[in-house]
């Protein structure tokens, strides 16, 4: 009888132990496939911010928003806020040499639009709308720490930061192509209007982009980057739309900020402070149409009297990056243009559209631009850019950029202007 027990004894402990173990590997597999087919969720939970949205909304192309409130930024309540958002205007542009502008802009002229006339998020007064997640899921953020960690290492490598701004790039053929416009000296800010698209990607892993950068960058310093634009990134997102976003860096990527300051990795201390609810990140834009209207973005980027670099849209300051973010107290380059990534996925060069597909030699309404290209000197004072610009186009059989330099400051003028972009592949021109 004793031996029976023992027996039924073990017997049921080698039982638990299986089952133990069944339930250990069902628990992994799960996991597992959690991890690949929710990958969205997960990495979003990651960076979410610890505040409590004051509400939640879901607007009519499926994005959810929380709605947090303003004043739960410490920097908020500073005594210059008010006078900031109060004082809304921006210096005139001062012109100086004029060259030959683009016939073809003149049939285009009545046929621009600013974002300010879409429906804006609506959140109630005192907050502001933050994208938490799209119709496809909560953001990867892990796609943003893969682009900063591309750069980082980039930068690292050459220590020139040469995928940003120099012609004779190595760089491994999987990364970030440019096709843009930049000037040298001391500045305090820079601005212009993008024309809004949705280009083609061909794989979900890229991504295509327009925009503004406000560096502070020396052959071995990048101390401050300031981005914003607009980019279609489905890795991110979950879809192929076209969205307005921000970032900024203060030691060459290893240490960024994507859009607002409540998702960013641990132990990052950079901040962007709202003042305004108006155009929230990874909102969607209405885009350009060939031969239809021009949806534009306009971007401005400048300091301000308390050496804090100020963030514009459409005419409206919507927060600013704080001074202590930085090292640098200025900046020293200014660019304009159109980013690609290229991974090459098979086994040639991608597909992949900038801007809208077109090359440059486009006229006006068949090709992305930036327009109204300006700088802000040392007494912010704001001018064209000048006549003499510093062009990067590495590879100009996939895509190119044309640059009009101007000092008209008509309402319905392009002022200085870029037009630029390309359809990337070309089984001859660009294998």
């Amino acid at each position: 009888m004793l031996d029976f027990v023992q027996s039924r004894m073990l017997n049921m402990h080698l039982s638990s132990k299986t089952l133990c173990f069944s339930v250990l590997v069902i628990i992994l597999l799960n996991h597992a496939l959690l991890s690949k087919g929710s990958r969205h969720i997960l990495e979003g939970e990651k960076y979410y911010r610890n505040e409590v949205p004051i509400k939640t909304i879901t607007v009519n192309d499926g994005d959810i928003y929380d709605c947090m409130k303003l004043d739960s930024h410490p920097k908020k309540q500073k005594p210059s806020i008010l006078r900031k958002i109060q004082s809304r205007e921006k210096p005139l542009l001062h012109g100086t040499i004029t060259t030959a502008n683009n016939s073809d802009h003149e049939s285009m002229r009545n046929r621009r639009r600013k974002t300010g006339a879409f429906k804006n998020v609506s959140c109630p007064p005192g907050s502001f709308p933050v994208l938490k997640a799209t119709k496809a899921g909560p953001l990867n953020f892990s796609a943003i720490e893969s682009f900063a960690s591309l750069r980082a290492r980039s930068f690292l490598e050459s220590k020139t930061t040469k995928p940003l701004f120099d012609s004779d790039d190595d760089d491994d053929p999987s990364a970030h192509e440019y096709a843009t416009a930049s000037v040298t000296g001391s500045y305090r800010g820079g601005e212009g209007t993008l024309s809004i698209w949705r280009p083609r990607l061909e794989d979900d892993s890229e991504m295509s982009l327009s925009q503004i950068w406000v560096l502070n960058k020396r052959p071995d310093d990048f101390s401050m980057s300031l981005e914003a634009g607009w980019m279609v990134n489905p890795d991110l997102y979950g879809d192929r739309r076209t969205r307005f976003f921000a970032f900024t860096t203060n030691d060459g990527y290893n240490t960024w900020l994507y859009n607002d300051d409540g998702r960013k990795p641990p132990n990052n201390r950079l901040e962007f402070t709202r003042t305004d609810n108006y155009m929230p990140f990874g909102k969607q834009l209405d885009c350009s149409t060939i031969g239809g209207d021009n949806t534009e973005l306009e971007i401005v980027i400048k300091q301000d009297e308390d050496q804090d670099w100020e963030l514009w849209v459409d005419e409206t300051m919507i927060g600013y990056w704080p001074k202590s973010n930085y090292r640098a107290r200025d900046a020293n380059k200014i660019i304009w243009g159109g980013e690609i990534v290229n991974e090459r996925t098979r086994g040639r060069h991608t597909s992949t559209q900038m801007g809208n597909g077109h090359f440059s030699s486009e006229p006006i309404g068949r090709v992305a631009y930036i327009s109204k290209m300006g700088i802000y000197d040392l007494d912010l004072d704001c001018y064209h850019a000048p006549e003499v610009i510093d062009v990067y186009v590495p590879q100009p059989d996939c895509y190119d950029l044309k640059y009009f330099q101007s000092d008209d400051d008509d309402d319905d003028d392009y002022g200085s202007h870029i037009t630029f972009g390309g359809p990337g592949y070309d089984r001859i021109k660009c294998p």
